[in-house]
């Protein structure tokens, strides 16, 4: 083995809510669930993203970084534990340093909590690492990629690859709006149509984290000052920079502050409901996938094999490891059912994404 291909950290979130506080924070993929319910489904999402990690990156470093002091026990099973047993680390990190405020935010508020990562990452970790999403599934060992972490200063995702910066296709929002809102906050923004890279994956070193966390914790400390002198930052579609994290941060990867390299030959945002379906063929071929779609449906049948250690989750070879995984998650054909989501879901997440209308 190449010792250097071993030498970066594979990251994941788990932030949790609060009951009182949180209760009214809309996360489309997971609906209107208590803060428990919601805080038990990040837990198993981010273990099994590490141990389907650790299934193919065995010689890897792994990290959970999480604001949550609790105990977790799912099915039985002491999760802090069972991840110690996979060589995985729990680090409490308190959410706080870019924790929105909760009088102007009310979607996806926990992903901020993915900047505070960054700042660590920028600050206490050597070396490269990769932060996922918790949703994400590693579902094969891929030496190109390891080189393209090693060699890349900054890893993104072109989630949507729009060629008309004009387009409203997604979320009513045009790479013009982006510009346009970007060029209000620094009138010496350089970018006038931003590319919309999406918060599955980033991938820097040390140095990267550290350059990009305190571009960030600027533009954070403008917008608290807005918010409290009354100033509102708003892009077309009625959206505010405290309504999702990919807002903040492609603020910054488009100034830009290091070279980025697309990787959207190895991960995918899947989609694949009956009624928003964009699997190919050659989703086989990809590293990793993202499956914000399946957190409460194929995901949490392959935690329940990930928690049996002599599940075929564990003793398949790694040749089929990948068609095991996309069996659960429909890719490329879904062959293993949990109880049916309600019509809606596919219908609310659609919602969610097309265009706004009016």
């Amino acid at each position: 083995m190449n010792r250097l291909v071993s030498m970066y950290t594979i990251a994941t979130t788990v932030a949790v809510d609060t009951e009182r506080a949180d209760r009214n924070v809309f996360y489309p993929m997971v609906g209107q669930l208590e803060s428990n319910a919601k805080r038990k489904i990040y837990w198993s999402l981010a273990t099994l993203l590490c141990c389907s990690s650790v299934r193919c990156n065995p010689e890897k470093s792994h990290v959970i970084f999480t604001n949550d002091r609790q105990p977790i026990r799912i099915h039985r099973v002491d999760i802090r534990k069972f991840l110690s047993q996979k060589n995985v680390q729990i680090l409490y990190l308190p959410f706080q340093i870019f924790c929105p405020p909760r009088k102007v935010s009310f979607t996806f508020r926990n992903a901020y909590y993915k900047l505070d990562v960054y700042r660590y990452l920028g600050s206490r970790q050597d070396g490269k690492s990769v932060l996922l999403d918790s949703d994400c599934l590693w579902v094969r060992p891929d030496p190109a990629w390891d080189e393209e972490v090693l060699g890349g200063e900054l890893l993104l995702l072109d989630t949507y690859k729009r060629a008309d910066p004009f387009s409203k296709e997604m979320h009513g929002m045009s790479m013009q709006d982006m510009g346009e809102l970007y060029k209000r906050i620094d009138a010496s923004y350089p970018t006038a149509f931003p590319i919309w890279y999406g918060g599955e994956i980033v991938a820097s070193s040390k140095t990267g984290f550290h350059r990009m966390s305190e571009e960030l914790l600027k533009l954070h400390r403008f917008l608290i000052n807005a918010v409290e002198s009354d100033q509102s930052y708003h892009f077309a579609n009625g959206w505010s920079m405290f309504d999702g994290d990919e807002l903040y941060c492609n603020f910054v990867y488009n100034k830009p502050l290091l070279p980025i390299t697309e990787v959207g030959k190895y991960i995918k945002r899947i989609w694949s409901l009956p009624d928003l379906n964009n699997v190919e063929p050659q989703d086989l071929q990809r590293t990793i996938w993202h499956l914000p779609g399946e957190k409460n449906t194929g995901l949490m049948l392959l935690f329940d094999e990930a928690l049996q250690p002599e599940s075929r989750f564990w003793k398949l070879p790694l040749s089929e490891f990948t068609e095991y995984l996309g069996s659960y998650v429909g890719v490329p054909e879904r062959k293993h059912t949990i109880l049916p989501k309600p019509k809606t879901f596919g219908s609310r997440v659609a919602n969610f994404l097309k265009p706004f209308k009016g």
